[in-house]
């Protein structure tokens, strides 16, 4: 198989696949990470699965990339309220139950409120 394709073949079938990861797949799956550490964050706040939410994030890079160009798919997922965050706004310290999570070496600054 060529350099970035999987090959497999069973019951007479081949199947190769493209795993190149492009900076469009990548963008993506940042974002996903960032609805799991939001769902996350609602669990451990205790929040009931219907509850909505205001997000606030603070992140740079890709995360932001991520954010702004997913947005539609992260608020629909975590039932978050608003606009898409502002992700070069500090949250500061003063900002009760925010969390920092790594997230593929970079930083990220999560909170979450019920509206």
């Amino acid at each position: 198989s060529k350099e970035g394709t999987v090959v497999d073949t069973a019951g007479g079938v081949t199947v190769a696949l493209d795993v190149t990861l492009t900076d469009e797949l990548v963008i993506e799956g940042l974002a996903r990470e960032l609805v799991t550490r939001i769902q996350n964050l609602r669990k451990d706040t205790g929040f009931e699965l219907d509850d909505r939410i205001e997000v606030a994030v603070s992140c740079e890079g890709q995360l932001a990339e991520a954010l702004k160009t997913h947005w539609g798919l992260i608020a629909g997922e975590v039932l978050a309220v608003g606009g898409c965050p502002d992700p070069s706004k500090p949250l500061g310290v003063d900002v009760a139950g925010a969390a920092v999570f790594d997230i593929d070496g970079a930083s990220v600054s999560l909170h979450v409120k019920k509206v």
